[in-house]
């Protein structure tokens, strides 16, 4: 059609798109060692659109509501290599939608699906949007995947071991006492400190801690997991600690230091989506039909 040989638009449509995103990604991190898996949604913003099919309502960057749509997204990453490995546009609008939590759930499994033959970890990293029993179950559901999901419910019920060696039910946020120092850090964050007005990327002192919990098995109290609870305190800072749950064992400083790495990558997926708005103009795209 460019060339002016033909009339016909291509016949390529989203899924087979994303699914030579997804060959091509899996393809490049193929000989990594490990994996993290970064899911995490993207908002594409239509202000002005109206008369686009299934629009629905989402935050525009002051916080008001906006037309337009969402989406899930992997990003695989390596030690050196990284690939987009799912991405789904959808709207809660659509005549067959059903909800958010199925849609993260299938981002879960093509993924997994897609890595099928990959034989070493794989550490999904998760924000604070995806705490929620039913994902980290379905994530362990596969073999040789961990999870580092920093968690939003603090008054979720949860198993800690006294020091006889009982297990007892706490509130998530009641075994923050208990939880033993492992490290200190110093690094690169962007974080506003005590005394200044905004928030910049600067060196800051972080605080580890752990504690190891049990978590229940969203279908019943039959069924329980060992997890570690990890703490990270930036010293001086205006905002509130990570509270970062994971299946790795965390007992010592290395451990929580990796820990508390993986969540820090977890912040390339802003630069895809940054990425996938400035080079393909992907808010801007008038499309025929959804």
């Amino acid at each position: 059609m460019a060339e002016g040989d033909s009339t016909k638009r291509s016949r390529l449509d989203a899924d087979q798109v994303t699914n030579i995103l997804r060959e091509q990604g899996v393809a490049n991190l193929r000989d990594e060692a490990e994996l993290e898996l970064v899911l995490d949604g993207m908002e594409l913003r239509r202000p002005g659109a109206h008369e686009q099919e299934y629009l629905m309502s989402v935050k525009a960057l002051d916080g008001s509501l906006v037309n337009g749509y969402r989406s899930f997204n992997v990003l695989g990453m390596g030690r050196e290599v990284r690939g987009l490995l799912y991405h789904k546009l959808f709207s809660s609008n659509l005549p067959d939608f059903n909800s958010e939590n199925e849609e993260i759930k299938a981002a879960i499994q093509q993924t997994e699906q897609a890595l099928i033959d990959f034989e070493g970890a794989k550490t999904w990293a998760i924000d604070m949007g995806f705490d929620n029993d039913d994902v980290w179950w379905e994530i362990w559901k596969h073999p040789r995947s961990h999870l580092v999901n920093r968690v939003y419910h603090l008054e979720r019920i949860v198993e800690w071991q006294t020091a006889s060696g009982q297990w007892q039910e706490r509130y998530l946020d009641a075994t923050f006492q208990y939880m033993k120092h492992l490290a200190t850090i110093e690094t690169q964050l962007e974080v506003r400190l005590q005394g200044q007005k905004y928030a910049k990327r600067q060196t800051v002192t972080v605080e580890l801690s752990a504690v190891p919990i049990r978590v229940y098995h969203p279908e019943g109290k039959s069924r329980t997991k060992p997890v570690w609870l990890v703490r990270a305190k930036v010293v001086g800072a205006v905002g509130k600690p990570w509270y970062l749950l994971t299946d790795w064992p965390v007992t010592d400083a290395e451990s929580a230091v990796r820990i508390f790495r993986f969540y820090r990558r977890r912040w390339a997926v802003e630069d895809t989506f940054k990425f996938i708005k400035t080079s393909f103009g992907i808010e801007e795209v008038q499309m025929l039909s959804f």
